[in-house]
């Protein structure tokens, strides 16, 4: 089950862009699903510019309790959130986006973005991040350096990581005597509640509507050979509810 993490990532990805038009952050509408795409390199030359890459990394799961095996489990999922300095670099070859070695100035710059990342998470007020903090807790936060492998240099580039539980994906099964869910109906929840808030047209929307459309929903015919009927009058005090069973007519 992973739709779960794909609610994660839109959702926190919704909150960094900000729902109402007010981007929370220094990096703006520069905030990507699990990868730097759309980017007009000529335009960060000579400038560093904040951007931000969310991803999902590990992903645990226990079950609910010992006296039961899952699906669903109690999911710990790393919830990767890239933040960094960007720049274009020309060269015979074109442009090339890099993150510059640091220094004081984009140290603070950093310091300031992640800031900006955790208050819009935990204490934004817009709708997505409020269904961010009904979705996922956060346990535990780390923050690392990002470093140049070949010379060491440090760049202006961190990793935070925050270790969220959130809900196992919820599937339902529906009565094919009744019609069937379509668009974001047919989505299991967290991610159906994440969809709703989504913009129309933006990538998060496109995602979630293909998912729903990938979807096929697993159903079951109406119980046969029992009818229950619920008999109970809740404006006399003395009378007890009872049930009926009787055959089913065909």
């Amino acid at each position: 089950m992973t739709l779960a993490r794909t609610a994660l990532r839109l959702c926190t990805v919704g909150v960094l862009l900000g729902t109402d038009g007010a981007r929370p952050t220094m990096a703006s509408n520069r905030v990507w699903d699990s990868r730097i795409a759309d980017l007009s390199p000529e335009a960060y030359e000579n400038d560093a510019l904040a951007t931000i890459i969310v991803t999902t990394d590990n992903d645990d799961g226990e079950a609910l309790s010992s006296q039961n095996g899952g699906p669903p489990f109690r999911r710990n999922v790393s919830l990767l959130i890239e933040f960094g300095m960007t720049e274009a670099v020309k060269d015979e070859g074109g442009y090339s986006i890099i993150y510059p070695d640091t220094d004081a100035r984009l140290e603070a710059s950093l310091d300031l973005l992640e800031f900006q990342i955790v208050r819009a998470m935990a204490e934004g007020l817009t709708p997505l991040a409020i269904q961010f903090r009904k979705m996922a807790r956060i346990w535990s936060r780390a923050c690392h350096r990002q470093v140049d492998d070949q010379h060491g240099l440090k760049m202006a580039c961190r990793i935070l990581e925050l270790k969220c539980e959130v809900p196992d994906d919820q599937n339902q099964i529906y009565n094919t005597a009744l019609p069937l869910p379509t668009g974001n109906a047919a989505l299991p929840q967290p991610l159906r509640d994440v969809a709703a808030l989504l913009p129309d047209g933006s990538s998060g929307a496109q995602i979630c509507a293909a998912i729903a459309a990938a979807i096929a929903p697993i159903t079951a015919a109406p119980l046969e050979g029992a009818d229950f009927i619920i008999d109970a009058k809740p404006s006399d005090p003395a009378a007890t509810a009872r049930v009926k069973v009787r055959k089913a007519t065909s």
